[in-house]
């Protein structure tokens, strides 16, 4: 068999190479495993990592076979064992590690009990939301993926921004001749979703586990490094009174870390 490490071949069986000093352990049970092995046969956790030996590092020897892809990666399998957590993001790149069904639905509930309103509100709230965002993107005339349009063309970018200031001179313009209010109309229930007005609707969407296309919620929860969404659902967390921990999470040669934001 080969060493993962540094690529030379070693007895079969082996759990550290004697060249490199490498060795493969398991993130859930801190096993030593066989180099050759993709998971634990003690506990069957799939989540494993290569370790560089410490004493060869300290003294700058043999490093070159552990290069920043293999850094990179041992950094998210060491990110892995936050998957299973309610809520986990990685701070560096807003990358959302873990969103369970189960928290969004604690999400909505919180939301429904500061703002006193049902579910059914809720979901309108959101169903509005989308509508609005689509309503800009149609007034932008935005290419939809497939469509003619590069992104990097210059001309695109000129008529996006010709199309922006047109919408922008629109609302100035509704703003400064306000329709007269209706006497059967109240308030209220805008005044009851301020708090919400501060969030991007797909942030909101997301956190509630909504299917704007359905209209319906629809938690499913997000896996491992699938949203950007990060601080945006964190803050969203916090001003629900949501108790956020801490942590570094280091790649095993301590070139790579990243901080998480996190509850169990």
């Amino acid at each position: 068999m080969k060493c993962p490490g540094c690529g030379k071949k070693i007895p079969s069986g082996s759990t550290v190479c004697p060249y490199c000093g490498v060795r493969k352990e398991c993130l859930a049970c801190a096993s030593d495993l066989i180099l050759s092995s993709s998971f634990c046969p003690l506990c069957g956790s799939h989540f494993v990592v290569l370790r560089p030996d410490p004493d060869r590092m300290e003294k700058g020897q043999d490093q070159d076979f552990y290069d920043v892809r293999d850094e990179e990666e041992a950094l998210e399998t060491e990110m892995m064992r936050y998957r299973g957590f309610s809520f986990a993001m990685e701070e560096n790149q807003e990358r959302i590690i873990s969103l369970t069904a189960d928290m969004q639905n604690r999400i909505r509930n919180r939301i429904m009990d500061q703002l006193m309103i049902s579910e059914k509100g809720l979901a309108e709230y959101l169903i509005s939301r989308f509508e609005e965002d689509r309503e800009i993107l149609d007034s932008l005339k935005i290419p939809k993926p497939g469509q003619a349009g590069d992104p990097d063309d210059e001309t695109f970018h000129e008529r996006i921004e010709k199309k922006i200031q047109e919408l922008a001179a629109r609302i100035l313009e509704d703003l400064s001749h306000p329709e007269p209010d209706d006497p059967g109309d109240g308030d209220d229930e805008d005044e009851r979703f301020e708090s919400l007005s501060c969030y991007d609707a797909e942030t909101l969407r997301t956190a509630c586990g909504f299917n704007a296309a359905s209209g319906r919620f629809d938690s499913r929860g997000i896996g491992f490094l699938e949203s950007d969404e990060g601080w945006d659902v964190r803050d969203l967390l916090e001003d629900l009174s949501f108790d956020l921990e801490e942590d570094t999470v280091s790649s095993p040669g301590g070139d790579l870390t990243c901080g998480i934001s996190y509850i169990e």
